[in-house]
């Protein structure tokens, strides 16, 4: 495996950081010192909520551009595809459980200015990670561990 380092052309990086700075003061100053916790906990869960879910479908993009170059096995879709659905299911179902049984906390988060605006951040980080030459690199080395034995 190879160390990836600081490298120098991380534009993408340097983009959502100075986003998440601007965003951190801009909802400070709106909404006050409560932000600088709302701000970061949305970050996070953009990052962890929506990860699960877009990475496999790059996953899923990926193995289609593999198999009609003749370099991995169609097997590879099933695995693909129960990653991509298993992580919905417990995402979803999460979110329905902690609307039915905490109806107040849910409308209070999502009322939440500064935490829905993190979250869509997080989430416009992960989706954007693939212009990045850090993020294509983690993604085929994650994709060659996964799905790896399915190479012909």
């Amino acid at each position: 495996m190879k160390k990836l380092g600081v490298m120098k052309n991380n534009i993408m990086g340097k983009i959502i950081i100075l986003i998440f700075c601007y965003l951190i003061g801009r909802m400070t100053f709106s909404f006050g010192w409560w932000s600088l916790l709302w701000v970061p906990l949305g970050y996070c869960f953009g990052l962890c909520l929506s990860g699960p879910q877009i990475i496999p479908i790059y996953k899923i993009f990926y193995s289609f551009y593999l198999i009609i170059r003749k370099k991995i096995s169609v097997r590879v879709l099933l695995p693909v595809t129960a990653q991509f659905l298993f992580w919905n299911i417990i995402i979803f179902g999460g979110f329905i459980l902690f609307v039915i049984f905490l109806p107040t906390y849910a409308e209070a988060v999502s009322n939440c200015v500064p935490a829905n605006l993190a979250y869509w951040l997080g989430m416009a980080s992960i989706i954007l990670s693939p212009l990045d030459k850090r993020g294509r690199i983690i993604f085929l080395e994650d994709y060659n561990l996964s799905c790896g034995k399915y190479m012909l």
